[in-house]
């Protein structure tokens, strides 16, 4: 466990780095590598002004070439340098389902810019591919609509459209009944996201939870980096307070308005309940 969270540090730290130095290359230069200009500006955004920061996920259909990845998944920030004219734009995303050519690759750093609504994103080489995204937002900035390329590795020539969403932050209290327990098991979880997301793309969840009808345990904390949420993937591990230290984990998944938290598997490790648990359906009260 500890050489995994050294490692998974140093990809963070990485990613992290990664994005400053190419950051302070392009203030340097003047330009980004979407071919817009950097200017200077106001740090005062225009009256209801809309940024792109968030939790995105980017759906892709291929039109050209091989399918690299079925979706992208991560963290989108549009800095307030100059809103809505050459501002500065990075992300960290994840790809989901793989081909072989992104196999390995936990992370695609991109920067780039949004001029008025168009988007222009760069990434950096990953496995010797280059992803370019250019979309345009709408007015709301929660929805982008364009197009990805690939040059370079083995990914080479694939080209594809893109649809963007921004999902809304998963916070709040969900609850729900576990799907066929009997007698009935009920699911509280008052959850809170970091808006802040991390070098991999990630976006930590923190929190409690309240169990009912369980016989070991009934209540669960959620500390942070136990929970995340990357896209609409949702993974947390509540540490309960049953004695003999069970922890339930819970993976699913997450509507783009954050309402409806699907629990799809779930298991309670240790104890006198240890097994695997049902699906469930959580709502937001």
């Amino acid at each position: 466990m500890k050489t995994e969270i050294v490692r998974r540090t140093a990809v963070v730290a990485r990613a992290v780095a990664g994005l400053a130095i190419f950051g302070a290359s392009v203030a340097l230069t003047g330009c980004t590598t979407s071919g817009f200009a950097l200017n200077g500006g106001t740090t005062t955004p225009p009256t209801g002004y809309a940024y792109l920061t968030g939790n995105w996920v980017f759906q892709t259909v291929p039109t050209a070439g091989s399918t690299p990845f079925s979706s992208l998944a991560g963290y989108v920030d549009e800095q307030s340098g100059n809103p809505g004219v050459n501002d500065l734009t990075t992300a960290a995303l994840q790809a989901q389902q793989p081909s072989s050519c992104y196999l390995g690759a936990s992370l695609i750093p991109l920067q780039g810019a949004l001029q008025a609504a168009a988007l222009g994103l760069r990434s950096f080489s990953v496995n010797a591919q280059f992803v370019t995204i250019n979309a345009t937002k709408d007015a709301t900035a929660t929805h982008l609509t364009g197009t990805y390329s690939i040059d370079g590795g083995c990914a080479g020539g694939a080209a594809g459209t893109i649809t963007g969403t921004k999902y809304n932050v998963l916070t709040g209290t969900y609850a729900g009944s576990v799907t066929g327990s009997n007698p009935a098991q009920t699911l509280r979880l008052s959850l809170s996201q970091n808006t802040q997301g991390s070098g991999e793309g990630l976006f930590l969840e923190s929190g409690s939870a309240v169990f009912n009808g369980f016989s070991c345990f009934s209540k669960g904390t959620l500390s942070a980096g136990a929970g995340t949420i990357i896209g609409n993937t949702v993974a947390l591990t509540f540490t309960t307070d049953d004695p003999s230290g069970a922890k339930v984990i819970l993976n699913g998944s997450v509507d783009s308005a954050a309402d409806v938290l699907t629990i799809s598997s779930g298991s309670i490790t240790g104890g006198g309940c240890a097994g695997s648990l049902a699906a469930s359906t959580l709502t937001l009260q």
